[in-house]
């Protein structure tokens, strides 16, 4: 997400541990729309002038930067685990242990192989 620069992290960081997680369109401005934990967000925008557009032009931006940063992630051969509203959580957590090669017991803890 909005963590870090794919490409920068990959500088430090070797790109075999680091995996991208990719959702579908409209799953961010969901979450940006109906999260009780986001909706600070969405108070200070609409402190603004014009708040239905500037609200807008945050959404827009949000997905601007979600496509620019998995397209860096496909440049640089960082891993994309793809999920949708749809995939359970624990599928999600099984790829993303099982691209870094470790054991999840399922109770909070893993081990390496």
């Amino acid at each position: 997400g909005w963590i870090t620069n794919p490409l920068l992290l990959a500088q430090v960081v070797p790109v075999s541990r680091i995996v991208c997680l990719e959702t579908e369109a409209g799953i961010s401005t969901k979450a940006w729309e109906d999260d009780p934990d986001r909706r600070s967000m969405k108070d200070m925008v609409w402190q603004l002038p014009q708040p239905e557009e500037a609200w807008r032009k945050f959404l827009d931006a949000d997905s601007l930067m979600t496509r620019t940063l998995l397209e860096e992630c496909k440049t640089g051969g960082i891993h994309i685990i793809r999920r949708n509203e749809r995939t359970p959580l624990a599928a999600t957590v099984r790829q993303v242990v099982a691209w870094f090669g470790i054991e999840h017991t399922g109770q909070g803890t893993e081990h390496p192989r």
